[in-house]
């Protein structure tokens, strides 16, 4: 029988290993990449088509192109920060097992005012 994984470590390694790697791609390079089966298969976009290609923009701070990618990828970006932010702050509290819950005010807040922000950023450009 394998061991658990704490959730916190789970969080940390996947939110973390996504983030670290869309800092490494290189912006531009990865412009013309299109790994969406649904799109292989459909020859239609998925709501998280762009999604890499975004966050590798994001990553490199290039909003504009990554709300051309996908319009939903700053806030996705944004989650995926805020769970490895409290991934870490688990890991030093020591609560490994169930991270404390986000607070939902700062929760909706939060979307609500990236979401302006984020739109504001593309309607500019």
């Amino acid at each position: 029988r394998l061991p658990e994984i704490p959730r916190a470590t789970v969080e940390f390694a996947f939110t973390g290993g996504v983030l670290a790697t869309s800092v490494i791609l290189p912006h531009g390079g990865v412009d013309n990449l299109e790994l969406c089966p649904w799109k292989h298969i459909s020859g239609f976009d998925c709501p998280f088509c762009g999604m890499t290609r975004a966050f590798v923009a994001i990553s490199h701070l290039d909003i504009h192109a990554a709300m051309d990618f996908n319009p939903g990828s700053p806030l996705i970006y944004l989650a995926f920060v805020a769970v490895f932010i409290r991934s870490i702050w688990s890991w030093k509290i020591g609560v490994n097992e169930d991270p404390p819950p986000f607070p939902l005010q700062f929760s909706l807040d939060g979307y609500f005012y990236a979401s302006l922000f984020f739109h504001g950023l593309h309607t500019r450009g």
